[in-house]
């Protein structure tokens, strides 16, 4: 089988878009050949199957620049290389403009969406798939024949604790964009309850920057809110860190606290399970994934009275139990979410498509 990926950015180290090298080179195992399509691409040490075109966005003064050249790059793939299959990777906006060649060649389109929002953008891509992949039932919330869940693939073998690590109760951590949607502001609310309450010796980095105008005036706001609740010593704010450095990164940490009001499962916080952290989550998807262990460990959306609490149990286990939750909790990604899965669930599709 040979499949056309076309995915944002192929760079091990972006915050943001360094998870896709491990799902080009997982899914590149399955299939004959991969190329891949790409805005910008900064990796080069890939497999012999895996060929990389990339329009090289960060040049173009404008994105209309991008359109023509986007036109010749895909037409010179269809005349270099054998396609089966279009993958479309996060963006509505690529399965349209992989429409054209799906129909001219007649070939199927496999587009990948997990977020709660449904435009008119992603109503219309759905029209032009053959195929929706997603990472979970909330990921994609048109109702549509075509949506099959695949899981978010994430890579266990990076994302994994050290022999004998034990999470430490009192250092959390929170990863993911600077944004609103990601509700920070709960998680410092809850740790100045907490501070009220006598427990001095806590503290949250949050990992991640903005990527729009509106995320840099609300990390400014977080700032402001962190200096009035005399919580500069507890919580800080650290910028983004490379894709590759995260797994390092993440196991100086005991608790990934996550307050996303996206309504899908979140990556960062599967990464984080991967990695041996205990979770406490207020979203439904996440604790419909934790089976047993959903409800102890999930607070009531906004609610820092009910995170403050679940951060009281959190420090009221000793180390026995938190090995053991932290072994449960990353057990459930293996089995549900790793690279692997995704990478076979992803071939079944494309094979589907191809019957």
């Amino acid at each position: 089988m040979n499949v056309l990926m076309f995915t944002p950015k192929v760079d091990p180290s972006d915050p943001f878009l360094g998870f896709a090298c491990g799902w080009i080179r997982a899914l590149a195992t399955q299939v004959d050949s991969l190329v891949v399509l790409t805005l910008d691409a900064c990796e080069t040490n890939l497999p012999p199957n895996i060929t990389i075109y990339s329009l090289n966005k960060s040049r173009v003064p404008h994105p209309l620049f991008l359109l023509p050249r986007f036109l010749k790059t895909v037409s010179m793939i269809f005349s270099r290389h054998r396609v089966d299959v279009i993958f479309c990777h996060m963006f509505p906006e690529f399965t349209l403009l992989m429409a054209p060649f799906a129909a001219l060649y007649g070939k199927p389109i496999v587009m990948w969406y997990a977020h709660k929002n449904v435009s008119l953008l992603l109503r219309v891509a759905e029209a032009f798939a053959t195929k929706i992949v997603t990472s979970s039932a909330e990921g994609f919330r048109l109702p549509s024949p075509k949506k099959v869940v695949v899981g978010q693939g994430i890579d266990t073998d990076f994302f994994k604790p050290l022999p004998g690590f034990i999470p430490d109760a009192r250092k959390f951590v929170s990863v993911g964009r600077i944004s609103p949607i990601k509700d920070y502001e709960t998680l410092v609310a809850a740790m100045s309850r907490l501070r009220t309450r006598g427990f001095q010796d806590l503290m949250l980095d949050v990992i991640g920057e903005p990527l729009m105008p509106q995320g840099i005036a609300y990390l400014a706001s977080l700032k402001q809110k962190v200096l009035a609740c005399w919580l500069e010593k507890t919580v800080c704010f650290l910028g983004g860190v490379a894709f590759s450095a995260l797994p390092t990164r993440l196991r100086g940490y005991g608790v990934f606290l996550h307050a996303s009001r996206t309504g899908s499962i979140d990556k960062a916080a599967l990464e984080a399970m991967s990695t041996g952290l205990l979770l406490l989550t207020s979203n439904i998807a996440l604790k419909k994934l934790l089976g047993a262990f959903g409800e102890p460990l999930f607070f009531a959306e906004g609610d820092s009275t009910s995170l403050a609490k679940k951060i009281e149990f959190v420090l009221s286990l000793d180390q026995k139990q938190r090995a053991r939750l932290s072994k449960g909790l990353r057990r459930r990604v293996v089995e549900k979410h790793s690279i692997k899965n995704l990478a076979n669930n992803l071939v079944n599709v494309f094979r589907g498509c191809l019957a």
